[in-house]
């Protein structure tokens, strides 16, 4: 703006998403965790007064986020629900496929790609139920969450991207669906999500964490690595304390 220095909104990013694991970009609001998702999935590009200048690999080569071969790799799930109220987990796995796989993909190979997708994602009990919305009662939030995952999974991506998944679930509801990102990873993805202030329950399971405070990356690593890494800047952390807690309290 006109008057005014330039702004980073991210500045020196770095970090790794290795397959088969899941990992989450954790720091308080305005950190930046939902600006380098949508850099990172290919959602956000240059444009008008905003500039993004990134270096993004795949399997150590260099890649454009942007591009439709890359973007076709990529399952992204964002925060706000997109399933259509009247459809029920299992046509709206089923419409996905239709829509995203080839043509010459058969209705009964589409049906069969459906039923494990339910099956995988623990959706059996409600995979005829409509989701609902509103004013139609439906499906539970952490079936309706999985569901999301589920319509994304048909492509079989190499990459799951997800936007605060766990906001506004119970702690139940939250806890399986990391179990069902879990599942996702050891199927060969890479999953990569945003958190807030997760329990320890949940922030425990996590295999890696990006952590970022006022644009710029503080920690990227394994979760299991944080206590030592606490302690050697200084700043042990507390037994039965949970770490979530603890890391907000020590960076803002």
């Amino acid at each position: 703006m006109k008057g005014k220095e330039d702004r980073k909104l991210l500045d020196n990013m770095w970090g790794s998403i290795p397959n088969g694991e899941i990992t989450a970009i954790m720091g308080p609001s305005g950190s930046g965790k939902t600006s380098l998702l949508n850099i990172l999935s290919g959602r956000a590009r240059t444009r008008g007064k905003i500039t993004i200048d990134a270096d993004v690999k795949l399997d150590n080569k260099k890649i454009n986020p942007l591009d439709i071969d890359v973007r076709k790799k990529i399952a992204f799930v964002s925060q706000e629900e997109s399933l259509t109220p009247t459809d029920t987990p299992r046509e709206a796995i089923m419409f996905s496929a239709r829509l995203r796989l080839p043509r010459s993909t058969g209705n009964i190979e589409i049906q069969k790609l459906a039923n494990m997708i339910v099956e995988e994602l623990g959706l059996e009990d409600c995979a005829d139920t409509i989701i609902g919305g509103g004013l139609v009662k439906g499906i539970s939030g952490g079936q309706k969450k999985r569901a999301s995952v589920g319509v994304e999974l048909v492509v079989k991506p190499s990459m799951v991207f997800l936007d605060e998944p766990t906001s506004g679930l119970d702690s139940f509801s939250a806890i399986q669906l990391v179990q069902v990102l879990h599942k996702v990873a050891n199927a060969g993805a890479s999953v990569l999500f945003t958190i807030h202030q997760p329990p320890s329950e949940i922030f425990n399971s996590l295999d890696r964490l990006i952590l970022l405070t006022k644009g710029r990356v503080m920690y990227s690593g394994s979760v299991a690595d944080i206590p030592s890494y606490f302690a050697t800047c200084n700043n042990p952390m507390p037994e039965r304390f949970n770490p979530a807690d603890w890391i907000m309290v020590s960076i803002i």
